[in-house]
Parts: structure tokens; C-alpha cells; sequence
């Protein structure tokens, strides 16, 4: 991994946890990243942000549904609904991926949030870097997968 590389997951790692300390005043834990080597099944729900400009690509963050429940929790949301589910990882992908962009220059371009539901969709690996960066935060597992060309 070159030290631009080593950059930018710094970015979107500091991005993650400080999404976790904001909204739940707890810590989240990131185990060690590392690059795909093969397909990776998404979570129950994925949020995709599409990159454009300097760098192009995605970023990839899946959760676990109860993972996700919690969170809601943790927001104050007593109602848990496919629709909030779907938002709420959106809205993660969102937020790491725009302060990266705060972090990166305005010349990081980044998309809407696409949402991909159900358990068993396959990020594919390819030619590209693909770096997955596993999330804990209280007993849940999510990841994050930069995708950067």
C-alpha cells in the first residue's frame, strides 16, 4: 500500500468512527483493513456512493440488520421499518464518504447514496485496489470497502 492510499483509508477510517462517537457517544472498534482478494458477500444492506474526479470508484458500507437496529436506537428512533433500515445506511455511506471529501478537496467528487438490500450480493473484487475495513461497534460486525482507482 502506497502512502496515498494509506491517506485516504485513514480519512474514511476517521470518518467511521467519528460517525459511530457522534451518534452513539460509544466507540467503535476498526480491525485491521485489508485488500479483497475475492468477491465479498454484502451485509443485509449496503449503501454505495459512486466517486468521481480525481479519484473514481466507490465506497461501500454494509451493515447487519440488527446492527442497524440499534443504531436507530441509539438515535432515538423507537420504530424500526426496511425504509429506515435502507435510509440509515445511506446516510453512513453518506456521511464517511463526505467527510472524506472535506478531508480530500473538493475535486473528490461523491454521488446520492445507492442502496442495495438483502444479504448475499456480491461486491465483485477487481483490477482496482479494494481495501474492506471491518467495523465493530457494540457487538456487530459492518464493513467498509473502498474501492479507489
Amino acid at each position: 500500500m502506497n502512502e496515498t492510499h494509506e491517506k485516504e483509508l485513514k480519512v474514511f477510517i476517521d470518518g467511521a468512527l467519528h460517525y459511530f462517537e457522534q451518534v452513539s457517544q460509544e466507540h467503535a472498534e476498526v480491525k485491521t483493513p485489508y485488500l479483497l482478494t475475492n468477491d465479498m458477500v454484502a451485509d443485509d444492506f449496503t449503501g454505495v456512493i459512486d466517486i468521481s474526479g480525481i479519484r473514481n470508484g466507490a465506497i461501500y458500507y454494509t451493515a447487519p440488520r440488527a446492527m442497524l437496529h440499534h443504531i436507530l436506537l441509539a438515535l432515538g428512533e423507537s420504530q424500526s421499518t426496511e425504509e429506515l433500515y435502507k435510509d440509515l445506511v445511506g446516510e453512513i455511506a453518506n456521511t464517511i464518504s463526505g467527510n472524506a471529501r472535506k478531508e480530500l478537496g473538493s475535486e473528490f467528487t461523491i454521488s446520492i447514496p445507492d442502496i442495495l438490500n438483502g444479504r448475499g450480493i456480491r461486491i465483485e473484487k477487481n483490477k482496482n485496489h479494494k481495501y474492506a475495513i471491518p467495523i465493530r461497534w457494540k457487538s456487530y460486525t459492518s464493513s467498509l470497502i473502498i474501492k479507489l482507482h
